[in-house]
């Protein structure tokens, strides 16, 4: 009589945990993900944003820079202003840059899992890959080439990494079988 899944205890759910990435299922992680990368993509626009246009408004306005304590004030008080209207432009420029590209990556790396029937980090390196040459043709960048090998590289890191974490959790979950029985 061979055995089959419904014979062990245990092993519904941990033939679920290779059906799920990071064993949570595409639906709820595909938007979960994206929302994530939009959140983390806005903070260094914010940064960013705030340098620039301080410094910005301190180049535009150096011909009449503040003499006593008073235009001091002034003067930051409108610098500081300035800055933070523009980091907020400038982080939700960002945020939307990043969680459409993180959003294309992970939707193609579910993509690729559904039409290869099959989750390995070679989704993930191809659909990194597919990113990274879509990202440079749509900014019209002349580093396609390098574009295409770091979206590669991230997406087998990240691959692995989400590998090394199922087989982790498999082998969690078999010695929490083996030490019931």
């Amino acid at each position: 009589m061979p055995l089959t899944v419904d014979h062990i205890p245990g092993l519904q759910q941990l033939d679920k945990v290779d059906r799920d990435r990071l064993g949570i299922p595409s639906e709820t992680r595909l938007p979960l993900l994206a929302g994530y990368a939009t959140l983390l993509g806005a903070v260094p626009g914010l940064v960013a944003g705030y340098r620039h246009a301080g410094m910005n408004f301190i180049a535009m306005n150096s011909h009449r820079l503040p003499r006593d304590q008073e235009e001091k004030t002034a003067f930051g008080r409108y610098r500081t202003s300035h800055a933070v209207k523009s980091a907020v432009w400038e982080g939700v420029r960002s945020a939307v840059r990043f969680g459409l590209v993180s959003s294309a990556f992970f939707g193609l790396e579910d993509l690729f899992d559904r039409l290869r029937r099959k989750k390995d980090f070679l989704n993930s390196t191809v659909s990194g890959a597919v990113t990274g040459l879509f990202s440079a043709r749509l900014t019209r960048t002349p580093l396609a080439r390098q574009w295409t090998l770091m979206g590669a590289k991230c997406g087998l890191i990240i691959g692995l990494a989400q590998d090394i974490f199922t087989a982790t959790k498999k082998l969690i979950m078999i010695s929490d079988q083996t030490a019931l029985t």
